[in-house]
């Protein structure tokens, strides 16, 4: 079998590197609003489980369907490796989805100019890895399908996770919990798994099928919370904008708590909010 594709996430020595919001010091308001993001993650427990689940039961039909031996004996070797590693497969999901909210307010200095845009594939194709390629191109395209499907919720979503990180409004490929974040994160805790390539595509088709087509009430759930405490309340979803960063240069909504002292309101504690939302914002701080 093939060796796994390396993840994206940042690396040191060859192992993955990982924040955990306990390691960060953050303002309390916005502490409070990220653990309750955080555990409003536990969402995707019962989605991989049932995922993984379909997946195994794929793999057995084809298993009983295959035309060769060999590959009959590459689906059940991959049944085997999915049963091995499937405790650690949401652990490592979600630890992934948490150092993404832990890290929430360093986003690199160029997301957050007005009209930049990370590029989505890397600009030398020739000197990436043929696997990792085919990785990158179908996470990609699980975070274009669920934009397209899912717009008003990443929307108002990212404009409420701008307002927590004190900085614009998230564009949903650089967004925490974003459909790329999922993926991304989908990637992570399949990296130890020992799956032929051919196999890990299929994985991540089928988590587009089950869990991302179903994603918007996970969305719903996070906007709801949000909105519920406090953070830009009566955001509406605008038909036709520019950017979101363009749409973060009006007045001011703050993120931190009504008893947090000054030096916590700094920081993250302010965002720009959007014309639509201007003056009907509850403030935070």
């Amino acid at each position: 079998m093939k060796q796994p594709a390396g993840g994206s996430v940042e690396r040191s020595e060859g192992k993955p590197r990982f924040v955990r919001l306990a390691e960060r010091t953050l303002p309390r308001r916005v502490r409070f609003l990220l653990e309750g993001l955080q555990e409003r993650t536990a969402y995707f427990e019962g989605a991989l489980g049932q995922l993984f689940d379909e997946v195994e039961q794929r793999l057995f039909k084809q298993a009983d369907c295959a035309r060769s031996n060999d590959q009959q004996r590459r689906l059940m070797e991959a049944i085997r490796e999915i049963k091995r590693g499937k405790a650690d497969i949401v652990p490592r999901f979600l630890i992934h989805l948490e150092s993404s909210l832990a890290q929430i307010d360093q986003a690199d200095a160029d997301a957050a100019a007005p009209g930049t845009r990370r590029d989505r594939l890397p600009a030398k194709l020739e000197l990436v890895d043929s696997r990792d390629l085919e990785i990158s191109l179908a996470t990609q395209d699980i975070a274009n399908k669920a934009e397209i499907r899912h717009t008003s919720a990443l929307y108002m979503l990212g404009h409420r996770l701008g307002v927590i990180a004190g900085r614009p409004a998230f564009e949903s490929d650089r967004m925490p919990l974003g459909p790329l974040a999922l993926a991304k994160a989908l990637q992570h805790a399949l990296s130890d798994l020992d799956l032929d390539q051919q196999d890990r595509i299929q994985v991540f088709h089928d988590f587009d099928n089950l869990v991302m087509a179903a994603i918007g009430q996970f969305y719903e759930t996070c906007n709801r919370y949000l909105a519920e405490q406090g953070v830009l309340p009566n955001l509406q979803f605008q038909t036709q904008r520019s950017s979101p960063q363009k749409h973060a240069a009006g007045a001011d909504a703050e993120a931190g708590s009504a008893d947090a002292p000054a030096e916590e309101k700094a920081g993250m504690a302010r965002a720009p909010q959007t014309p639509a939302t201007a003056g009907n914002a509850a403030p935070l701080g």
